[in-house]
């Protein structure tokens, strides 16, 4: 992300009016840097530049999201699906958006319908077991999240299955999950956020805190959506949960 910041300010030293370069500056702004005034300025000084900037208006959508707009956060997605409608990841992300507003079993309809459009896509299938997890639909979850293949090199979907396992109270096995992620976590970066994710479901309160402080020294993107995630309801009113959030620019 630093490299991502100063190769924009370069472009944007040679010429100011490149969409490109302030998408990518506002989206370093905003998730990394949790600069988020900032990084929407930037973001949306990108779409003026060049309203078909898509990925200028798929940022600035999940941008919106980040910050609850949800409303405009779905108008602007759509805007960046107009602009390439065979983007897989804006589809992904539609659905996501639906997720992170609490429209659950829109979100579950609607990606389902691109998972079978798209059934390789790892991102839609992870989008769709999060979506139904929510939904209380842990079987198909974990159908969608052991669907996409996950390994010792792209361990994502292995903080799902554990975190799903120990929602539906089968805690040897997620705990079985969560062993294997951790130790893939000494040699592969697994992010802190979503093994915290796991802890929480497993109502293991100090482990969460622990894992939520060290995706803070990690800058996770994952954070950006703490205050909306309802991963960490049951820790709400811990004073520690309000550090976090305002260590990391949405409190205080």
């Amino acid at each position: 992300m630093p490299k991502a910041r100063a190769a924009a300010e370069k472009a944007l030293t040679l010429d100011d009016t490149l969409s490109e370069a302030h998408a990518a500056l506002g989206q370093v702004l905003f998730i990394y840097e949790w600069k988020r005034d900032a990084g929407m300025r930037e973001l949306r000084r990108a779409l003026e530049l060049n309203p078909n900037d898509q990925n200028a208006a798929h940022w600035y959508a999940m941008a919106l999201a980040g910050t609850g707009r949800f409303d405009e956060a779905l108008a602007q997605i759509q805007r960046a699906r107009d602009i390439d409608p065979l983007a897989p990841m804006v589809h992904a992300n539609v659905g996501f958006i639906l997720y992170r507003a609490g429209r659950h079993h829109e979100a579950v309809e609607q990606l389902r319908n691109f998972v079978a459009i798209e059934p390789g896509f790892v991102m839609g299938r992870y989008r769709l077991g999060l979506a139904c997890e929510a939904s209380g639909l842990h079987d198909e979850a974990l159908e969608n999240f052991r669907a996409m293949r996950p390994s010792a090199d792209d361990p994502l979907a292995f903080t799902a299955i554990a975190r799903t396992l120990a929602l539906m109270g089968r805690q040897d096995e997620a705990r079985q999950e969560l062993a294997r992620l951790l130790e893939i976590a000494r040699t592969t970066y697994v992010p802190a956020a979503l093994i915290a994710g796991v802890y929480v479901a497993l109502g293991d309160v100090e482990r969460t805190f622990e894992f939520l402080e060290r995706g803070v020294e990690e800058r996770a993107i994952t954070l950006m959506w703490l205050p909306l995630d309802q991963h960490w309801e049951s820790l709400r009113g811990d004073p520690r949960f309000a550090r976090l959030l305002t260590n990391i620019g949405l409190k205080g």
